[in-house]
């Protein structure tokens, strides 16, 4: 009986590990996915800033 019920609670905390393992990969995905959003902007953002500094050499 003791050995039942220890199978089980073994059983439980892997489902609940695999869970918390599968949120964290979820986590991490989402994590890169906006990671990458935002060195596109910065991306863009230094384009741009290299554009106004072209405009403005030449405007001296």
């Amino acid at each position: 009986m003791i050995w039942f019920v220890a199978t089980r609670l073994r059983s439980a905390d892997d489902v609940r590990n695999r869970e918390v393992a599968a949120r964290g990969t979820d986590a991490q995905e989402e994590t890169n996915q906006k990671l990458s959003d935002v060195q596109a902007q910065l991306a863009d953002m230094n384009q741009r800033l290299t554009q106004v500094q072209r405009i403005l050499q030449d405007a001296e």
